[in-house]
């Protein structure tokens, strides 16, 4: 009697893209666009105020009226003086200016400092001469102040640009194993962070990701999850339900 083939085992199961969400890359480089602006906009005009003082300002005696001291979430503490001058038109005019903390630690109000302001502009106005050095401290300001904004976001955008790479190969090349829940723990109101565990070839692999409540009910312990791993490398694995970036269905 001729024996049966044993029956082949089931198909490895897949995902299935239903819907690509604009990716956490595309999301950033927008908001990058959008801020970098917002720095370098008033940065560039207090450099040109400084090099149209160099070139064409004018000094003159002003009278302090007023001097305070404010937090800026962007800048710390912004000290600035009040001062009323006559410009070369024999104007009384009045203009603010900021200035460093021994500036302002040594000035009172109604006492006189040596003001350089813009003839035509005088809400263009420095305490004291301005020279060269001055202007380049503003370049040099300007240069630390984006180099250090550009590392930060280029930290930020390498994270977000693994992960969604992360994703992407997962639903391009992965596989769905049920994984079993390790441990569960509140991570926000409506984020929880899930570890779990796997075995493949008679080795265990463990890895945890944050899963939406909205997404995926919070199971309990020893409970199991889909999870995506490659199969060339196991260690890469991420849960179904913690796909952020993209709509999916089990085949």
């Amino acid at each position: 009697m001729p024996t049966q083939p044993a029956p082949l085992p089931p198909p490895p199961r897949k995902v299935r893209r239903t819907k690509k969400y604009i990716t956490g890359t595309k999301v950033f480089a927008v908001l990058t666009l959008l801020t970098l602006p917002w720095w370098c906009v008033p940065e560039f005009a207090k450099y040109n105020d400084v090099r149209r003082l160099l070139h064409s300002g004018v000094m003159t005696t002003a009278t302090v009226t007023d001097s305070t001291g404010e937090d800026h979430f962007r800048a710390g503490t912004v000290y600035r003086v009040t001062v009323k001058f006559v410009d070369n038109s024999g104007r009384l005019v009045s203009s603010d200016t900021d200035v460093d903390y021994r500036t302002y630690s040594s000035t009172s109000i109604g006492g006189t400092v040596m003001v350089t302001y813009l003839p035509g502009d005088t809400d263009v106005c420095r305490v004291g001469k301005v020279t060269p050095a001055q202007v380049m401290a503003v370049v040099r300001e300007f240069l630390i102040g984006f180099g250090a904004m550009a590392g930060f976001y280029l930290l930020i955008a390498l994270g977000i640009a693994v992960d969604d790479r992360r994703q992407s190969g997962l639903l391009r090349n992965g596989e769905v194993v049920s994984a079993s829940v390790d441990r569960l723990s509140r991570a926000k109101e409506t984020i929880y962070e899930v570890a779990y565990s796997f075995e493949l070839g008679g080795k265990t692999y463990k890895a945890v990701d944050r899963i939406d409540r909205k997404v995926l009910k919070a199971p309990t312990e020893g409970e199991t999850v889909d999870v995506l791993y490659l199969p060339t490398r196991p260690s890469t694995a991420m849960a179904v339900a913690a796909m952020v970036n993209f709509e999916v269905v089990l085949e």
